[in-house]
Formats: C-alpha cells, sequence, structure tokens
C-alpha cells in the first residue's frame, strides 16, 4: 500500500530547492526514507547544478555571456519557486530531461 506524504516530507522536500544544489545534497543526507523527499533532493541537486554550470560557462563568452549568465539566474530563482510549490503540494514533478534521470536514481 503506498503512504500518503506527509506534511512533513512535502517541507523537507520544498527545502531541498531553497538554496539550490547545495540545500539538495543536504537534505539527500538527512533524509534517507522518503522516496518522495530523496526525489525532489536528487532533482534539486541535478537541475540546479547544470544550470550553476551554465552560468559559469556563460560567464567566458564576451558582451552576450554576462547577459545570458543573469539570465540564467533569475530563471534559476523564478524555476525554484516553481519547484518549492510543486514539492509543498505533494506532487511529483519531474523537470524536463532530468526528471527521468533522478526517478531512475532514486
Amino acid at each position: 500500500m503506498i503512504q500518503p506524504i506527509t506534511d512533513q516530507e512535502k517541507r523537507l522536500a520544498a527545502i531541498a530547492y531553497l538554496f539550490g544544489f547545495v540545500s539538495g545534497f543536504f537534505v539527500l543526507l538527512v533524509e534517507k526514507e522518503s522516496h518522495f523527499v530523496r526525489f525532489h533532493a536528487l532533482q534539486s541537486v541535478f537541475t540546479f547544478l547544470v544550470l550553476f554550470l551554465l552560468t559559469v560557462v556563460l560567464e567566458f563568452i564576451p558582451i552576450v555571456g554576462p547577459i545570458g549568465g543573469s539570465l540564467v539566474v533569475l530563471f534559476s530563482g523564478l524555476y525554484g519557486l516553481f519547484l518549492v510549490n510543486k514539492a509543498i503540494t505533494g506532487e511529483y514533478y519531474k523537470v524536463p530531461h532530468l526528471g527521468e534521470i533522478v526517478e531512475n536514481q532514486v
């Protein structure tokens, strides 16, 4: 029987997105049992690590790089809020392209 997702699990999953991949790593270290929390924490790590690396790479491109990097940072913040909302409502939202990889790892 599938266990319902508790409010505590929802909050912990949401925390995984608050500070990008850093909070995702922290939540992965703390939570060992909840599939829901581990899914969101690992998805946070993958998603925000990719976005961080994209920002770093863009910074090396003259003129358009800093602008592109700033847009990626803005997108990361907004997407993070969107993902917090998905976690807090108890949804197993999969980030496009990365969500399937994460699900196979959890």
